[in-house]
């Protein structure tokens, strides 16, 4: 067995070089300094006349109706808690089986706003064929956003919002 283990051995031998190593000192860049802005000028402001109070005195014609707008961007509108606002509403998919068979119909769908105003437990109500929009109008509604409800500077939950979705196609 010992002829099997038979072989030449390889000897390494690492000789230690002398060298010497050259550092380089590196320097940062200089900076120049910022030069200093230069000071104000001095304006004399004695020679402007004051404004003053009635500058134009123009007569504005008469209108004949009353232009009191007040309460910001609603123009005088009073606020109404009652109005669902949307914010997203995405469009549902006509089903290919309908589209297919020249189907048109509409569904009513009732659901609850959450205060972070997404869509709620919707629930089809009615509809007219009766199945065969539901799916796809349920699919989309859940998508749909709204303005939450504010009451007293919170959001609250508004429950019994129903939508009237229309599936009608192009002539």
């Amino acid at each position: 067995m010992e002829d099997k283990f038979k072989g030449h051995a390889i000897e390494f031998v690492r000789l230690k070089r002398d060298s010497d190593l050259e550092l380089k000192k590196r320097k940062l860049p200089e900076k120049e300094e910022p030069k200093e802005a230069p000071p104000p000028p001095d304006l004399d402001l004695s020679d402007v006349p004051e404004p003053t109070q009635n500058t134009l005195d123009i007569a504005a014609p008469g209108m004949g109706f009353d232009l009191a707008l007040a309460g910001g961007p609603d123009l005088g509108a009073p606020p109404s808690d009652s109005d669902e606002i949307p914010l997203v509403r995405v469009l549902p998919q006509y089903p290919p089986r309908a589209l297919s068979r020249g189907i048109e119909g509409w569904v009513l769908v009732e659901f609850t706003i959450s205060p972070a105003g997404t869509v709620k437990d919707p629930v089809v109500i009615d509809a007219e064929p009766s199945t065969i929009f539901n799916r796809a109008m349920l699919r989309a509604i859940r998508k749909w956003k709204y303005k939450p409800k504010i009451v007293d500077g919170t959001a609250v939950t508004r429950p019994g919002v129903r939508v009237r979705q229309n599936f009608e196609l192009d002539q």
